[in-house]
């Protein structure tokens, strides 16, 4: 099955995430907005959090399309939805809306930030201790 997210449709850079569930429950997520393409792929497995025990945390690789800048989206999303959920993530991402300046750059990350809160809400493990 998947699932569909959306930022706020009101915003000036509306994205929006899909998310399969694999059976052993590992997750792909894909995420665009405006002119969608790949731009970067990641890789998040959970972790123990080495500087606060009990959190769970994630390690990263990415790898990023020559040109592109959505390593950073991928690394904060996945590492945002890793430490909620405790799965194994996979994000793709490419976003590319023509008029985006710089100082847009905070309400852009507001919003792959609201889908991420989103995603690790649904897909939360609960573990029993």
């Amino acid at each position: 099955m998947i699932y569909s997210y959306t930022s706020d449709k009101n915003s000036h850079f509306p994205i929006k995430a899909s998310v399969h569930e694999f059976a052993n429950g590992d997750l792909l997520v894909t995420v665009e907005g405006g002119i969608s393409h790949i731009g970067a792929v990641g890789l998040s497995q959970p972790r123990p959090s080495l500087s606060s025990l009990g959190r769970q945390r994630a390690s990263t690789s990415i790898f990023t399309v020559c040109g592109h800048r959505e390593d950073e989206l991928v690394k904060e999303m996945s590492d945002l939805i890793v430490a909620a959920t405790g799965r194994t993530v996979v994000l793709v991402a490419g976003i590319h809306f023509p008029n985006l300046l710089r100082e847009d750059l905070g309400c852009l990350q507001d919003e792959w930030k609201l889908i991420a809160e989103q995603i690790g809400k649904v897909f939360k493990v609960e573990y029993d201790v």
